[in-house]
């Protein structure tokens, strides 16, 4: 939530620079409650600060629930480029490589079957970053732990990081497995029998029309 606020005042800055004022009127407003004495004067102008400020929420609100289905998408786009780029370029991989044209391979089934900005395909989306995420974090960690081998001495100690290290590569696999049951699954929901057999009826009832006018 805090995340896509963040997101939201960054493609929208004048309602970022224009809370600061509202900040300041509500908080003046809670001091001069707590501390000063009112006259007719000061109370007009609390009044006209405070329904300035409850418009500023409402035009904030209004916006946000307008914007949120495509900047929840948007957002999630720039987290994956984020990502591939830092996988390129802290581990060497190619966009190329295999976790790589999966995620592709999911994302294509996606636009075919959903709407890009739909509630199931924004989803689909987080999962890969966190997916992708997480595949990061373990080659960090076993690009950490293959440096730390090469430094210890005793071959039990050296074992035992073999071991670690293995046991996050097979971490890595079994994400790879999982987004290949995605694909599967993707794949298996992208049949159009349904219209192919409706094309179908229609060219058979058209044809039976064509061969009645030739009759005639």
């Amino acid at each position: 939530m805090n995340e896509q606020i963040i997101y939201f005042f960054r493609k929208k800055p004048y309602f970022f620079y224009s809370f600061f004022p509202v900040f300041g009127a509500l908080y003046s407003f809670v001091l001069a409650i707590l501390f000063l004495k009112w006259s007719p004067f000061k109370t007009d102008i609390f009044i006209v600060l405070f329904f300035l400020s409850a418009l500023w929420f409402a035009a904030f609100y209004l916006s946000y629930a307008k914007t949120l289905p495509a900047y929840k998408f948007e957002r999630e786009k720039e987290k994956f480029t984020l990502l591939e780029a830092r996988v390129i370029s802290d581990f060497s991989l190619s966009d190329r490589e295999n976790i790589f044209k999966k995620i592709e391979a999911v994302r294509v089934f996606v636009r075919k079957i959903f709407s890009d900005q739909s509630l199931v395909s924004v989803k689909i989306l987080s999962l890969i970053n966190k997916t992708l995420f997480l595949y990061i974090e373990n080659l960090s960690i076993i690009k950490s732990l293959n440096a730390g081998l090469s430094a210890v001495t005793g071959e039990t100690k050296k074992e035992q990081i073999v071991k670690k290290a293995q046991a996050y590569e097979s971490a890595n696999v079994m994400l790879l497995e999982y987004l290949d049951s995605y694909i599967s699954e993707l794949a298996a929901n992208n049949r159009n029998d349904k219209e192919t057999a409706s094309v179908r009826n229609e060219l058979e009832r058209m044809l039976v029309l064509l061969k009645n006018i030739n009759k005639k």
